[in-house]
Parts: C-alpha cells; sequence; structure tokens
C-alpha cells in the first residue's frame, strides 16, 4: 500500500467509534470521581466517629465565655494590661461553637441511623448500630477492642471490622447527604 495515498479524512463510523471512545472515558472519569468523593466521606464519618468522645471533652470543657477567658489568661499572665487578645479569645468561643453544632449534627445523625437499624428487621444491622455505638459512641473513658466486642456480640473479629466498614458507609449519607450526579 502506498502511504502517499493515505487520505487524511475520517469516515463516519470512525467519528462514530472516537465519539463513542470519548463518552466511554468520561462516564468512567465520572465514576471514579463518585466512588473518590464517596471514599472521602466515608473517611471522613470514621474521623468524626473517631474523634467523638474528644469533641465531646473539648465541648464540655472549653472556655464559654470572653469573661472566663480573661479571668484564667489573667491568672496566667498576672496582667490584665496584656489582654489586648480579644480575637484569639472570640475565636476559641467560635470554635467551641462549631464544635457543639457538630455534636449536635452527629447526635442527631446517629439517632436517625440507630433507628433505622432498628426498623429495618436486620439482626446484622442492630448488630452493627450496637458494635459502633459501643467502639464510638456510648458514654466510656477506653473504646473496646475489636476482641472484646467479638466476645460481646458473638462473632468473630473479621465480623466487627467488616461490620464497622459497612456502618461507615451507611452513616455517610446519612451525615453528608446523597451523591446526585448532575
Amino acid at each position: 500500500m502506498d502511504n502517499s495515498k493515505i487520505s487524511n479524512t475520517l469516515t463516519g463510523e470512525q467519528y462514530e467509534a472516537i465519539a463513542a471512545a470519548v463518552i466511554k472515558l468520561h462516564e468512567e472519569q465520572k465514576v471514579r470521581e463518585i466512588k473518590e468523593h464517596m471514599d472521602e466521606r466515608i473517611g471522613n464519618v470514621r474521623l468524626l466517629l473517631q474523634n467523638y468522645r474528644r469533641f465531646k471533652a473539648y465541648a464540655s470543657n472549653a472556655i464559654c465565655s470572653i469573661k472566663d477567658a480573661k479571668n484564667i489568661l489573667a491568672g496566667m499572665m498576672r496582667d490584665v494590661s496584656t489582654l489586648d487578645d480579644g480575637i484569639k479569645i472570640e475565636s476559641i468561643i467560635r470554635s467551641k461553637e462549631r464544635t457543639l453544632i457538630m455534636l449536635v449534627h452527629i447526635e442527631k445523625m446517629m439517632s436517625i441511623y440507630k433507628t433505622w437499624c432498628y426498623n429495618c428487621g436486620e439482626e446484622s444491622a442492630e448488630r452493627r448500630c450496637n458494635i459502633i455505638f459501643d467502639k464510638y459512641i456510648d458514654d466510656s473513658t477506653v473504646k473496646p477492642s475489636a476482641e472484646k466486642l467479638a466476645e460481646k456480640y458473638f462473632v468473630d473479629r473479621a465480623t466487627v471490622f467488616n461490620d464497622l466498614n459497612r456502618a461507615y458507609e451507611e452513616i455517610s449519607p446519612i451525615m453528608f447527604g446523597l451523591i446526585i450526579d448532575k
């Protein structure tokens, strides 16, 4: 075949094949982006739950008012004239307020999750809920190990981890809303 006679134009079939390939790549990219976003949200749920008790301790022990903050700083510095740190004090108070809002949201969403688990009719859903509450939400100074949870619920350690992972996936849309493809 003579290369000098190759046409530089594409046929209709070639255009259709290229368009189909581009559409397929675009759809695959959208699926990857949604999966990455879901993975990120699941990771955020895990972080929120892992730090829930810390948030709660912070919120109950953080400075409540500017007066409290000034008294504490005055005691630390022994010089009230250096209290030009009003911006820092307000920032601490705003941080507490944000933490309280976050805690209320977590508690409300976990209550919804618990209701869903107990009303769906699946024994495994109730167990997942109990495991996640035992591990992260219920008042306890020490979070139980996977081994302790396995003993408590008469399952093996792998089931505990599977239940936790599935619970993170179930909680994610409750905590952050659904992903809607635009």
